[in-house]
């Protein structure tokens, strides 16, 4: 039986997860360094 994806597809599909959990880690620790920021003043 063959693979349902070919090795390439699962690795970019796998990229792209990862860059959507590094962006969203992105948005949130800048959120937090906003409210930090607002709070301070």
């Amino acid at each position: 039986m063959q693979n349902k994806y070919h090795p390439i597809q699962t690795l970019s599909i796998n990229f792209t997860m990862v860059e959507l959990i590094l962006n969203h880690q992105c948005c949130v620790s800048l959120r937090q360094h906003y409210k930090y920021k607002t709070t301070k003043l």
